[in-house]
Order: C-alpha cells, then sequence, then structure tokens
C-alpha cells in the first residue's frame, strides 16, 4: 500500500521533505526547554518555508503548457504572509505562519493546481509537521509557560 501511496516519488523529494520538519520540531522544543528566543527562530523558519511552498506553485504554474495566472498571482500571497509574520511579535506570529500553511494547501486542494500526486500527499504531511511545530511553539509562548 505505502509503494502506491508513493509512486512516483523521488526519495530525495522525501528524505529532503522530512530533514526539513527538523528545524521546525528543534525550535518548538527549544521553546518547552530553553530560552524564548527560540520564538524568533521558530517564526524566521516558518516564514522562509511559507515563501518557500509558494515558490512551489509558482514553478508548477512556469512549466504547464498553459499557465494559469491565478496560479502566479496566488503563489506570491505565502510569501507576503510570511513577511508580515516576520514583522509582529512570535506570539502573534506563530499561529499566523500556522494558519498560513494551512490556507495555502486548502488553496492549492481546492483549486486543482498542477501537481503530480506524490507531492501533494508529501505536502500534506509536511505542511501538519510544520502546524504542529508552529502551533506547540505558540502554546510555549502562552503566558501559563512564563515565557510570553
Amino acid at each position: 500500500m505505502a509503494d502506491k501511496l508513493n509512486a512516483g516519488q523521488p526519495p530525495a523529494a522525501a528524505w529532503m521533505g522530512y530533514l526539513g520538519l527538523l528545524p521546525f520540531l528543534a525550535a518548538a522544543l527549544g521553546l518547552w526547554v530553553g530560552p524564548a528566543w527560540f520564538a524568533g527562530v521558530l517564526s524566521a523558519y516558518g516564514a522562509v518555508i511559507l515563501s518557500f511552498v509558494g515558490a512551489i506553485q509558482w514553478g508548477l504554474a512556469s512549466s504547464a503548457d498553459h499557465p494559469r495566472a491565478d496560479a502566479f498571482y496566488a503563489s506570491v500571497v505565502p510569501a507576503l504572509v510570511a513577511w508580515l509574520a516576520l514583522l509582529l511579535p512570535a506570539w502573534l506570529a506563530l499561529p499566523m505562519l500556522a494558519l498560513g500553511f494551512v490556507v495555502w494547501r486548502v488553496w492549492e486542494g481546492l483549486n486543482g493546481l498542477s501537481m503530480p500526486r506524490w507531492l501533494g500527499r508529501l505536502r500534506t504531511v509536511l505542511t501538519i509537521g510544520a502546524v504542529i511545530s508552529l502551533l506547540g511553539g505558540w502554546l510555549a509562548l502562552l503566558p501559563i509557560t512564563g515565557k510570553g
């Protein structure tokens, strides 16, 4: 069953995708056991990766035989959300980034964007990992933890 789910998925894409979750997990864990400056690390990495997922769509749209204008327009939105998040304190930025990842993934799914099936599945798993990390880090910042 796993072979059918991963049909066509380059092993390098999976490896690099999952390795890309490590900074999310490390920074979120760092907020629970270490200093509050991990919030900035988590926000910055979240912003970089949210921008990256928008760029994935730009690349996919660029390689299409008949590129859709809305794919180009929309592909810039994650970077704008990420930039705005970097201007905010981490207790606002972390849930904003998490919401950005969820909304973007839902948008990708609902708009029938040209994406290989394996990439859509991988993106879903990676989005879940990013969102859990961002919200986990955000919970560490709440006033009950003393770090907010």
